[in-house]
């Protein structure tokens, strides 16, 4: 557990730099999780909304996580997906090894008729289910960049439901553009202000970020930090330096990142980060990433090699996909050889279901048994009530089977001649509610 806690450190430390760097990064915008946030443990508990009306093929139902010492597994977090209209939500709970409660976290988020999100309730629950915290948050967008965020409003709610402030984002833009000029954090305590965080941005002729200026200033001792990102863009790799001014006036180096770039894709293939070595007056290296990417351009391996008390460690993410933009497992080693059993850290297994083109009415999913699956021939399907209808589907959303049904709650399915593969099972129950299962034909 210690190296995981160190590697999750670094991977904050890199996400930092991410967040600095104006190049393309993994969407943060997929149908099911963030790209780099699944291949981001240390950000457990950080989801993000997904689409709900925008209905696809597939749509995320849960994530199941389980974390091993030792190759034994000792604890999990189950994440569920309810869609409901033009709102989700997203359930996550924390489980010991002997099953018990604790924690976890709920988020409803709400959509706009443009299918953006609109607001987001956040409750963080503590040991046996109870929540501790309750926060909501308003998006607003850029009348003329409607992708592009005008404003935040993030507030704490008591449990009379009254609203106090816990921080507001404010952002301007490049006139004519959507690049983000300057922007403002002020985070609130007793519904007094704080703290304030400034940003300022530079770009060059080609749009890119060259410059950022970043101003902290804590209001109750009027003390103002100033830090700068200054980032280079070469042929082939893109170097951004993180500055602090010191008070004599000039500026101290703090870290820098380099990207290499695949010079066809544009994807990041290795990732270097550095800390500046004071005694030494020389850069130092801390973290460094290899990014391995398929036909499709998804990132499926990840390799991390950090130094921690001068020594280096390493972790390996490898990422399985049921098709092309869908998540179906993440698993996490401390290791670069993924075959030693006590290597494996943790594993990230992705459920999905079939949507309908309007609404979902199985917010409360039905019990669906499966046996055997994966399956050569034959399967049976049981739920808690009698069958009505009975689809087939492939993961194009394609209707390859209408299988018949019993008027029971069994229902006999058999392969015939399609070809292997992973199939989506769409059942219509007797009281209204559609369930979907995966099955796997071998």
């Amino acid at each position: 557990m210690k190296k995981f806690s160190i590697y999750c450190s670094f991977l904050l430390f890199s996400v930092h730099i991410m967040a600095q760097s104006s190049l393309p990064v993994p969407p943060f915008d997929s149908l099911n999780v963030p790209h780099f946030l699944q291949n981001n443990p240390s950000v457990g508990t950080v989801f993000r909304p997904v689409q709900s009306r925008n209905f696809v093929e597939l749509q995320l139902d849960s994530i199941l996580s389980t974390m091993f010492e030792n190759g034994t597994p000792y604890t999990s977090a189950r994440t569920l997906y309810t869609y409901r209209g033009d709102t989700t939500l997203l359930q996550n709970f924390s489980l010991s090894s002997t099953g018990e409660l604790t924690g976890g976290y709920e988020q409803t988020s709400g959509y706009d008729a443009q299918n953006r999100v609109s607001y987001v309730e956040e409750v963080f629950l503590m040991a046996g289910g109870l929540p501790s915290t309750v926060r909501v948050s308003f998006y607003y967008y850029n009348p003329v960049y409607p992708t592009v965020y005008d404003s935040i409003r993030v507030y704490f709610k008591d449990e009379n439901g009254v609203l106090s402030p816990n921080f507001f984002e404010d952002y301007n833009l490049v006139p004519g553009t959507s690049l983000t000029k300057s922007y403002q954090r002020e985070t609130f305590m007793n519904s007094v202000v704080f703290h304030r965080f400034n940003v300022t941005c530079e770009y060059d002729a080609q749009q890119r970020k060259i410059l950022q200026y970043n101003e902290n200033i804590n209001l109750p001792s009027g003390s103002v930090s100033l830090n700068r990102n200054i980032t280079e863009y070469l042929s082939d790799t893109t170097v951004t330096r993180n500055e602090t001014q010191l008070a004599s006036g000039g500026w101290m180096p703090g870290f820098k990142s380099v990207w290499v770039l695949d010079p066809i894709s544009t994807s990041h293939t290795q990732n270097w980060g550095y800390e500046w070595n004071g005694a030494a007056q020389d850069w130092q290296e801390t973290i460094m990433i290899n990014y391995t990417y398929d036909a499709d351009n998804q990132l499926v391996l990840t390799q991390t090699r950090i130094y921690y008390e001068n020594a280096p460690l390493y972790f390996t993410v490898v990422t399985d996909y049921v098709q092309e933009g869908y998540v179906d497992r993440i698993t996490y080693y401390n290791d670069v050889d993924t075959t030693v059993t006590s290597a494996l850290n943790a594993l990230s297994q992705y459920y999905y279901s079939m949507t309908s083109t309007t609404t979902q009415p199985n917010a409360e999913k039905a019990l669906v048994e499966l046996a055997p699956n994966p399956a050569h021939t034959y399967l049976r399907a049981r739920t808690e009530q009698n069958i009505q209808l009975a689809e087939l589907y492939d993961l194009q959303g394609r209707l390859v089977m209408n299988i018949a049904t019993e008027g029971t709650n069994v229902l006999h399915l058999h392969r015939n001649n399609l070809p292997g593969g992973t199939y989506v099972l769409r059942l219509q129950l007797e009281n209204g509610a559609t369930v979907s299962e995966r099955v796997q034909w071998e």
